[in-house]
């Protein structure tokens, strides 16, 4: 991949960041992108490569929601300025990665980030850190491996099945449904098999493993995860360093733009620490 850093040009603000296809099961690929970290007038050269932080986005949204104002955008643009590099990808069935809405599953999100991490370890990457939303998030907490170092969730799905059955009226005695089935909620295609997953899946025993440092940002008015879903975390989580805010009137994104600024400044900071 060459040098994971970029200096940036004393006129040019920007920094440059370089789309990648990731190949995944089946001869198909993720759409993603790499932002380099920014090495400054002065900076010491690294005798090592810095930690990746890989970005998962929720569902059924996209790693690239909101363009260059974005949430994912921005941090990759805070992580690069603190001089950590970023990867940022599309699971399958979103944004620039192949397959349809419909098709996204928790089984098949999970071998694409294996995907992710394998590609980023043939990069030269040897340390992870995660920021993970939502969905995202419970696929995340299922990846943590020794190389991973530290995780930001964001407004995490921590209760799948309480997820479900609120959200989308899941059956909680559902049977495995048939391959290729969906339902249509506020006009979105919502796959049954996500939905069986979901109803199924308990998170409890990932919680009670994890002993690195973890940061939960949420709002108290999250109608999607529900706020109450942070108990588990609270009541399972074993780290010495987990940092849990909860902003008073956030909903689920968080998308106040006075509390994303909140978001960025915790998350520099955070992994800054751990770095």
């Amino acid at each position: 991949m060459g040098d994971y850093r970029v200096r940036r040009n004393r006129k040019d603000k920007s920094v440059t960041d370089q789309s990648i296809k990731i190949p995944v099961a089946e001869s198909q690929f993720l759409g993603a992108c790499f932002v380099p970290a920014v090495q400054k007038e002065n900076d010491p050269i690294r005798r090592e490569m810095p930690p990746l932080v890989i970005l998962a986005h929720g569902f059924p949204f996209t790693s690239r929601a909101g363009g260059e104002s974005g949430l994912f955008h921005r941090i990759a643009m805070v992580l690069a300025e603190r001089g950590l590099p970023s990867l940022t990808f599309d699971f399958r069935g979103c944004g620039e990665s192949h397959g349809r809405t419909e098709d996204f599953t928790l089984g098949g999100a999970s071998v694409d980030f294996a995907a992710v991490i394998a590609w980023a370890r043939g990069a030269g990457f040897s340390r992870f850190f995660f920021v993970a939303e939502g969905l995202g998030a419970t696929v995340a907490l299922t990846k943590l491996e020794p190389d991973v170092k530290a995780i930001a969730l964001l407004w995490p799905v921590l209760d799948p099945r309480a997820t479900a059955i609120s959200q989308f009226q899941a059956d909680p005695d559902m049977p495995l449904p048939p391959a290729g089935t969906y339902q249509t909620f506020n006009g979105q295609k919502i796959g049954q098999r996500l939905l069986y997953e979901m109803v199924n899946t308990n998170l409890l025993p990932f919680l009670r493993k994890i002993r690195i440092p973890v940061l939960i940002q949420h709002g108290d008015e999250d109608t999607f995860a529900a706020p109450g879903q942070l108990d588990l975390a609270r009541t399972c989580l074993r780290s010495p360093r987990a940092d849990i805010t909860t902003y008073q009137g956030g909903d689920h994104g968080l998308t106040d733009p006075s509390l994303r600024k909140y978001i960025l400044f915790h998350i520099k900071e955070f992994f800054g620490k751990y770095a």
